[in-house]
């Protein structure tokens, strides 16, 4: 599924679906470093498996919010 959008968001941008993955984790590391405090206890919320989330982690909780 995750895969499926990877490809459709890459294939819009004229990219591999590798560096849209890659983008969107150098996104999240990027936000997770921020100085201000209510970004980074929103990053804190968001359910993981590992310190950073993975991209798909981070896109399931926006959808998740998006359709609330």
């Amino acid at each position: 599924m995750m895969q499926d959008l990877w490809k459709q968001v890459a294939e819009q941008y004229h990219v591999s679906a590798e560096e849209v993955q890659a983008e969107i984790t150098k996104a999240i590391e990027t936000g997770m470093q921020t100085a201000e405090h209510s970004v980074r206890r929103a990053w804190a919320e968001i359910p993981r498996r590992c310190d950073v989330p993975e991209p798909e982690e981070v896109v399931a909780v926006s959808y998740t919010h998006l359709t609330l």
